[in-house]
């Protein structure tokens, strides 16, 4: 005759919970690659990208974002660099080229245009910037780690 073994309600537990712990892991290194392919493409984008599409914060000291690539500086004390528009001091590439697609008293819908994207600072707002444009266009618009 046959005996059924039960398994404990504890040993069940400890069982399950290694499951959904080994599901957890994977998971996690699935998100790690799919990050990792996303800050590639990213970075990829913010080298080639030309900053043409702006979106303008008019809050607080003036704030400019690329709405392509979401590349910001903010042109307060030094001006902007980088994200220089006709009629702006300065004379970086593609400045001709520039259109302010938007303005924007709200500063949550500029921030949303981020789109969880991490912060790209751009000319002073560049890590780099030391002060009164004593960088090149390229290196104030130089992809940094993220």
């Amino acid at each position: 005759m046959a005996t059924s073994t039960q398994i404990p309600d504890a040993v069940q537990y400890e069982l399950t919970l290694g499951s959904l712990t080994a599901q957890l892991d994977a998971y996690q290194k699935v998100v790690e690659v799919a990050t990792g392919k996303r800050d590639a493409a990213l970075r990829d984008l913010r080298t080639h990208c030309r900053h043409l599409h702006l979106i303008e914060l008019e809050l607080g000291p003036p704030h400019r974002m690329c709405t392509v690539c979401g590349a910001e500086e903010r042109g307060w004390a030094y001006g902007y660099h980088v994200l220089v528009m006709q009629g702006d001091m300065g004379n970086p590439p593609y400045k001709q080229d520039r259109v302010l697609v938007e303005r924007t008293t709200d500063s949550h819908y500029f921030y949303g245009r981020r789109l969880n994207r991490p912060i790209f600072g751009v000319g002073q707002s560049h890590p780099d910037f030391p002060g009164a444009g004593l960088r090149t266009y390229e290196q104030l618009t130089r992809v940094t780690g993220e």
